[in-house]
């Protein structure tokens, strides 16, 4: 994902994959339009903005590679994970379609995309929350505390005990975990969501206060 990233925004996104051995020809092998960059496979396709529109993003609209690198910086500041997460399923479902052909997925991909980025934002927002919480109860000297969390996903992840290096949140795992093996006293439970509505009311709050 971070190299995948770091070629998008360092070569201006206008490199060829089929000059980084990616693939044999430099026709984009799903539309069949136009050369195949970054750019092109990750934003401009039509199976790429499909997904853009499904997830409510804005689309590119500019010309220039430097218009290109502020819409890129403008998308991070908004929705980092989300385009993180977007541009990262958007390069998956472009591999499964030129490598796996006998196993392709499904004509209605593009709603079932939309929920596994959602799925998969949502999640790291979750985790990100948990980390940033752990952190700052540890630096306010807070050595006995309950960490509630309505994510089933999240609290199987963080109870495994171990970051797998196939999880998608290997980072962020890596970093709750390590702070929970800190000196002190930390019980991680589920709740019903219904039992966080406080919380996700004052989220909600803060987030149209800012």
């Amino acid at each position: 994902m971070g190299i995948l990233g770091w070629l998008t925004v360092n070569t201006d996104g206008t490199c060829q994959l089929v000059g980084r051995w990616m693939t044999s020809s430099d026709v984009c092998p799903r539309c069949h339009l136009n050369s195949e960059s970054l750019t092109h496979c990750l934003f401009f396709c039509p199976n790429a903005l499909g997904i853009w529109h499904f997830l409510g993003l804005a689309t590119f609209t500019g010309s220039s590679s430097q218009e290109f690198l502020e819409w890129i910086r403008i998308q991070c500041q908004r929705n980092p994970h989300l385009l993180a997460a977007a541009v990262w399923w958007i390069w998956r479902d472009r591999n499964n379609d030129v490598f796996n052909l006998a196993d392709p997925w499904p004509a209605s991909k593009s709603l079932l995309l939309k929920s596994i980025v959602m799925g998969v934002f949502w999640l790291m927002a979750t985790l990100l929350a948990i980390w940033h919480g752990l952190v700052l109860a540890w630096e306010n000297g807070c050595r006995q505390v309950i960490c509630e969390t309505d994510s089933i996903e999240a609290f199987s992840l963080i109870n495994s005990g171990h970051a797998s290096h196939a999880s998608d949140h290997f980072d962020l795992l890596s970093k709750i975990i390590d702070v929970l093996y800190c000196w002190w006293s930390v019980c991680v439970t589920l709740i019903q969501r219904s039992a966080n509505n406080v919380a996700d009311y004052l989220a909600k709050y803060a987030a149209h206060a800012t």
